[in-house]
């Protein structure tokens, strides 16, 4: 990644109190936090190593090539759920007055409880200054799988339209069964269960099998929304089968249409992600199969034919296991003025466990997946053992990344000791980015998968910014799952 000068995070905790020493501001360099005791020689020895890191002649390039980001006192919180965070989803809707902001959690139930897992929901209408009170989602549908960070419930909205899905328990896969759904028609103040959004099959497709043959299981499911048209793709296990899958539904998550299979021959077990773009076009990140690099798949007519796109970085990746790892995907909005026909530009990261190539890469696609540029690996290489990414867009020019990595690889503190969210931002579509930017504190014990949001200023102002929310697990016995947040301006 080309880097570029300065950006901006401010960190908080879970309860919205400003942690202390989170202030986290970057340099042309690798991150220094502030408000670090016993820190100064650790900081000049970090200047010093920005030196090498970051200057062409010792073989990165110029982070002169683009403009600093203003400094922003604004700050964000993330809401304190009832319960244990193994799961988390993050869905930004774009209104007319902003972006509001929603978090699925998934909450680990209790001993000897009905279900194993409970899903909680949370709404922010100010960028993620201040939070709905949670509000459980699956009361009275069916139970949910025991999901985990990477195989996450979702949920997507369209204004006061929401639909949250998840994994039931089943005879497939791991254990994992059919798809369940909750709605809510008032902004997540209230929910009702939904329909299976999987219960039908395209005409000529295998049918669903019943009784004891009912071995699929319904996994990685992945959400997006175009106006109230919701799209939702997943993976099947079926035996030794995994295929992928996409449905719609025209009325916010109330009917389905019947389901087509996108494509016959996928990894078993890795996320995937879906993201709409303009005049009806609909996109599929997911990993692929011989070799396992990631795959992206089109829709041109609001998901009702799928073609696949091939590869999202050629890396030629065979890999017989699971890597449990699966990509970010955004869709840039057009320029103003732009031809709304026009294909708008792509970002992605993608990990690949390719030899001398390990880790997460961002690559950018100018014309909605048909050409893709070379892939850059995340953080101009000043981080190590990237693994867990997201992407997103924020207009046609700035774009952001995020992913989890070793704690001290951006300034060789406490190296191999834990890991950490990084960030990183462009500010002209991928061209240049910043140097990686450290938003989880030292302290912080196992962060892990972050998740992107855009935060679009109302009626497409200049402004805005990005959020993102990872989950770490809090200090003490209880080992209890939590999520934090940063945003960055």
């Amino acid at each position: 990644m080309k880097p570029h000068t300065s950006s901006h995070a401010w960190l908080v905790n879970a309860t919205g109190a400003p942690r202390s020493g989170a202030t986290t501001r970057t340099s042309p360099g690798p991150t220094v936090r502030q408000g670090q005791s016993g820190r100064g020689f650790a900081a000049v020895c970090a200047a010093l190593l920005s030196l090498v890191l970051f200057n062409p002649a010792f073989g990165q390039l110029n982070p002169q090539t683009a403009p600093a980001t203003q400094p922003s006192a604004s700050s964000i919180t993330a809401p304190e759920f009832p319960g244990s965070v193994e799961s988390l989803d993050v869905y930004a809707d774009v209104g007319e007055s902003g972006t509001a902001l929603h978090l699925l959690a998934g909450l680990r139930a209790p001993v000897g409880g009905d279900r194993p897992m409970t899903f909680h929901h949370a709404r922010s209408l100010d960028g993620g200054k201040t939070w709905s009170a949670p509000v459980r989602v699956d009361a009275g549908a069916p139970a949910g799988l025991r999901h985990h960070r990477g195989s996450d419930a979702r949920i997507v909205a369209r204004g006061e339209e929401l639909l949250a899905v998840w994994t039931t328990p089943g005879e497939g896969a791991m254990g994992t069964g059919l798809l369940a759904s909750a709605l809510s028609a008032d902004g997540g103040r209230t929910w009702r269960p939904g329909p299976d959004p999987a219960a039908t099959l395209r005409p000529g497709a295998t049918t669903r099998p019943s009784g004891d043959a009912a071995q699929h299981g319904y996994r990685f499911v992945a959400l997006a929304a175009d106006g109230r048209t919701f799209h939702l793709i997943w993976l099947d296990a079926n035996g030794k089968e995994r295929s992928l899958w996409a449905t719609r539904s025209p009325d916010a998550g109330r009917t389905w249409e019947p389901a087509t299979m996108v494509d016959p021959l996928i990894c078993a077990c890795c996320w995937n992600a879906a993201a709409t773009g303009p005049g009806g076009r609909v996109y599929a990140l997911y990993r692929d199969y011989k070799p396992s690099d990631m795959g992206l798949a089109r829709s041109r007519d609001g998901g009702k034919g799928w073609q696949q796109a091939g590869r999202v970085g050629a890396f030629g990746w065979e890999f017989e296991g699971c890597p449990h790892v699966g990509g970010g995907l955004a869709v840039a909005p057009l320029a103003a003025g732009a031809d709304a026909r026009a294909e708008p530009a792509l970002l992605a990261t993608v990990w690949t466990g390719k030899e001398g190539q390990a880790g997460v890469h961002v690559l950018v696609s100018p014309d909605g997946g048909a050409t893709w540029g070379e892939p850059t690996r995340v953080g101009g290489g000043a981080t190590t053992g990237s693994r867990h990414s997201d992407a997103a867009a924020l207009d046609a020019r700035r774009m952001a990344v995020t992913w989890d990595a070793d704690a001290g690889s951006d300034s060789g503190e406490r190296a191999g000791e834990g890991r950490a969210i990084f960030a990183s931002t462009s500010p002209d579509r991928g061209k240049t980015w910043g140097p990686p930017q450290k938003l989880s504190v030292a302290e912080a014990v196992a962060p892990t998968h972050p998740r992107l949001a855009a935060l679009r200023s109302a009626n497409g102002a200049e402004g805005g910014g990005f959020a993102v929310f990872w989950t770490e697990t809090q200090a003490g016995a209880a080992k209890r799952g939590v999520v934090r947040a940063a945003v960055l301006r």
